[in-house]
């Protein structure tokens, strides 16, 4: 293996074992944060639409239209119901 490839390959492992390191710790993010988070990702999915169906297509070939249904407004969908969702309250159990 050559050195440039090594020094990728350790990259990655010190930046798996930081990953892991956090996920143990339980530190999280906030949930203002994460609602932010969607919230820009949805805004990017929505405007990026034309580009993202295209790359698609010259990436795979899979027809534009068919990206534009099946992935792209799907996931817009996704991201808008998690909004959504996130601002009802917790469900309670029913008493017994």
């Amino acid at each position: 293996m050559a050195i440039q490839e090594e020094m990728m390959v350790a990259g990655v492992e010190q930046l798996v074992r930081d990953l892991q390191h956090t996920v143990r710790s339980g530190i999280t993010k906030t949930e203002k944060w994460r609602m932010q988070q969607l919230r820009a990702l949805l805004k990017l999915v929505v405007e990026n639409e034309e580009s993202l169906a295209n790359a698609v297509f010259t990436d795979l070939g899979k027809p534009t239209h068919e990206v534009v249904i099946y992935e792209v407004r799907t996931l817009s969908l996704s991201l808008s119901l998690s909004l959504c969702l996130s601002l009802c309250p917790p469900l309670k159990p029913p008493i017994e």
